[in-house]
């Protein structure tokens, strides 16, 4: 399988949505894929930064 193929697959393990078996999968290819490390890396840090904008309070509405 390639590297390009497996990006969704990555995505999907940053989002807990893999079985044991996919999760494995990707695990094992990762250790030996500094291309795909990378793309894990960008899809973690992305997801935390959505993640934090739920932390972020809302502003009050402007009055017109």
């Amino acid at each position: 399988m390639k590297c390009e193929d497996l990006k969704e697959l990555i995505s999907a393990f940053v989002d807990g949505e893999l079985s044991q078996t996919q999760r494995d999968f990707i695990e094992e290819h990762m250790t030996h894929c500094r291309d795909c490390q990378i793309i894990f890396a960008e899809y973690t840090r992305i997801r935390y930064q959505m993640s934090s904008l739920r932390l972020t309070p809302s502003l009050p509405d402007i009055e017109k």
